[in-house]
């Protein structure tokens, strides 16, 4: 069985990514925290990111990656505004893959 990534471990390498891409972390929300993972805005404009990060689950990671992904959507849905200039996105390690290709039409 591969290694479980933690939410930290993948909210790094999202923090890593957009750094080369461009983006200042504007905020990094913990563990205990509601709301978004991470906002970021790209340097020298307008346009944000805002990132729900989730990594494997610790307990029955097969049974609960189900849960955890369901609770990514529901965090990012009640995010959502109008704002033009906001992308929204959801950061989870590749062993969600195929439960994603099965179950998000």
């Amino acid at each position: 069985m591969p290694s479980l990534l933690s939410e930290e471990f993948v909210k790094n390498r999202v923090i890593e990514w957009l750094g080369r891409e461009g983006y200042r972390v504007i905020s990094v929300k913990g563990l205990t925290e509601h709301g978004l993972d991470i906002r970021a805005k790209r340097i020298k404009t307008n346009y944000y990111y805002a990132i729900e990060a989730k990594g494997d689950p610790q307990i029955n990671p097969e049974k609960m990656r189900y849960p955890f992904l369901v609770s990514a959507l529901g965090e990012i849905v009640q995010r959502v505004t109008k704002a033009k200039y906001c992308k929204y996105a959801i950061a989870l390690p590749n062993s969600y893959e195929d439960l994603i290709r099965r179950r998000v039409p």
